[in-house]
């Protein structure tokens, strides 16, 4: 069910070394500029009449008291230093506009850079993360939900990012924390300056040293299984949350008539592996014979797109074929090698610029991953482990789908065929667009 918009939504994203202190807040050090109070014309004037500044009084005076006389105007500045020494010359004449302009410009110039460089002061105070931003926007807005997103939930250690927190998951059927727990004293300090005071009318409001979640607190969560390098979740923790199970989707789950906006976000149906490389048109010979390949709209589904017979310096060689039928290929072997879901890819696996999913990103992010994490212990003759016949008869390895993109695209061919062959379905529709697409592209004109 997608959430309710919200006026409200802070996120963060678990990992290993997240902590309590990152999830709702600690007493940190803060650097502050000292600010001084607030002083008027009249006192400003009274402070002029008793400085003694020595040689550049102006100077000294105008850096000392910057602050304040950088919003003042001209007349307003010459007002205040009018009765005492700093406006008179030093041979008794009073100084004319344009020559105290100057000086006083020059060191409220000299007195703002000092201030900002060094009148500063290291305080300590309670800095609030996501879960006190979220606790306090709740209470404030009852009538608002809020929401507490968490991305990779199980990347991070929960039982020591909740720590107590944790109580106050067990909900009761209005929705508040079934329980109350005693908030930090430096947490319960800032709850005090921020939770509106009002609500201490509310017989639901547990009071500014305790916690308890209102009912528009909302925490949702994410996790991906199959990642690695997780923290384990107990089943007490798991518990307290509702789980909803996102399955690997083949098909475009929206409905183009009745949810067009989001049929088309999806966008995984229209991801298109699309393989090829230029070749020197005059070379299209030599490599059939080394390779064995066959000219477009063959079998052989790989096809060669001749420049010669349109004056093209280069050709392409061409590999196409539709992603998710290939994802549910060979998350179909990933399951028979593993036995077990976790190691399949999902839809999104990879995002592609314009839905093209190029040689380059196939071969460092789909094949690598399947080398890496899935097939690099498997058998013989399965989708990595075949001899490859061009190769001096050779195992195949990862390492020979670089340095010769002709060669690379030959062997994931292979790959292919392997799994359209192996899991080729009974009910022909769901399969129809996996077989190997031979679409005539544009060539360079070089």
């Amino acid at each position: 069910m997608a959430p309710e918009k919200s006026l409200f939504t802070s996120r963060t994203t678990f990992h290993p070394d997240y902590d309590y202190a990152q999830f709702v807040g600690a007493y940190k050090p803060v650097k502050k500029i000292d600010q001084g109070k607030n002083l008027t014309i009249e006192n400003l004037s009274q402070n002029a009449k008793n400085f003694d500044g020595g040689d550049f009084p102006l100077y000294k005076f105008s850096a000392l008291y910057s602050e304040f006389l950088q919003n003042l105007d001209i007349h307003e500045k010459m007002d205040v230093v009018k009765d005492s020494p700093l406006g008179v010359k030093t041979d008794g004449y009073i100084k004319d506009q344009t020559t105290f302009s100057m000086e006083m410009n020059a060191g409220v110039a000299v007195g703002n850079y000092l201030k900002k460089t060094f009148a500063s002061s290291i305080t300590y105070e309670f800095v609030p993360q996501v879960f006190a931003n979220a606790y306090v926007a709740a209470w404030n807005n009852q009538d608002q939900p809020v929401y507490l997103v968490i991305e990779e939930i199980n990347r991070g250690n929960c039982a020591q990012i909740f720590g107590d927190i944790f109580q106050l998951l067990d909900r009761d059927d209005d929705g508040y924390s079934r329980y109350e727990i005693d908030a930090d004293a430096d947490f319960a300090e800032w709850l005090e300056e921020n939770l509106d005071f009002r609500l201490r009318e509310n017989d639901k409001f547990p009071g500014v040293g305790k916690l308890k979640l209102p009912p528009n607190f909302n925490i949702l969560a994410t996790m991906n299984t199959s990642d690695q390098s997780l923290f384990p979740m107990d089943s007490a923790f798991k518990r307290r949350f509702d789980w909803e199970y996102v399955p690997i989707r083949y098909m475009n789950p929206y409905d183009k008539n009745k949810d067009k906006e989001n049929h088309e976000k999806w966008r995984a149906d229209d991801f298109v592996i699309d393989l090829k490389c230029r070749i020197a048109s005059n070379k299209i010979e030599e490599l059939k014979n080394k390779y064995k390949l066959k000219l477009q709209n063959d079998e052989s589904g790989i096809e060669i797109i001749d420049g010669n017979n349109s004056g093209k310096d280069w050709s392409y060689l061409h590999l196409k074929c539709n992603w998710l039928h290939f994802l549910k290929k060979v998350n179909a072997d990933i399951y028979k090698v593993t036995e077990s879901e976790d190691k399949q890819m999902g839809e999104f696996f990879v995002k592609p610029k314009g839905d093209v999913i190029d040689l380059e990103m196939f071969r460092s992010k789909v094949l690598f991953y399947l080398w890496d994490t899935v097939y690099k212990d498997e058998p013989e003759k399965r989708i990595f482990h075949f001899n490859y016949p061009e190769n001096n008869g050779s195992k195949v390895t990862f390492q020979s789908l670089f340095g010769d993109d002709v060669k690379a695209i030959e062997i994931i061919k292979q790959m292919m065929v392997y799994l359209d062959k192996t899991y080729e379905s009974k009910d022909d529709s769901d399969f129809k667009n996996f077989k190997i697409l031979t679409q005539e592209v544009s060539v360079d004109k070089d």
